[in-house]
């Protein structure tokens, strides 16, 4: 199963690779992107203009919109940022599955929260090993049927 994996940019190097690590052990898991490779590369860089920053942060976001069209399962770690709940509402608009995680409650935000009730949206709290469990359930056919929108 391709995936897609979503956090603030903030979280790149500590949270987003353990959280990718413990998931790659799952059985035909392939991440479709590695965006904080991508990221560290673009804010590594010197640009000579304004407008080659501007094509290199073009070329980035189109990679992106590739990636996300391309997986089967979106998966969102907060906290993130403004991209990230960009990125979950063009992942929601294709029709994908898609589990947000936050190893705290407090990011969700409740019962009327923002993921709560989304059709197709899996929210999962704890740790990591919930978001782990809801990885292996997305892969069956049971929740297959479930993410019919």
């Amino acid at each position: 199963m391709i995936y897609y994996l979503a956090t603030s940019i903030l979280n790149r190097h500590d949270y987003f690779p353990e959280i990718r690590k413990e998931i790659d052990t799952i059985d035909d898991m392939k991440l479709s992107m590695d965006w904080p490779l991508a990221v560290d590369g673009f804010l590594e860089q010197e640009y000579i203009n304004a407008g080659a920053e501007l094509a290199a942060r073009y070329a980035m976001r189109d990679t992106e919109i590739a990636a996300i069209a391309g997986s089967e399962l979106i998966i969102i770690l907060l906290p993130g940022g403004p991209g990230t709940f960009w990125e979950y509402g063009f992942a929601y608009g294709l029709g994908k599955a898609i589990i947000v995680y936050s190893p705290m409650q407090d990011f969700i935000l409740g019962e009327k929260g923002h993921f709560v009730g989304m059709k197709g949206t899996v929210v999962v709290t704890g740790g990591s090993d919930n978001l782990i469990e809801a990885i292996k359930n997305m892969k069956s056919l049971k929740f297959k049927e479930m993410m019919k929108r």
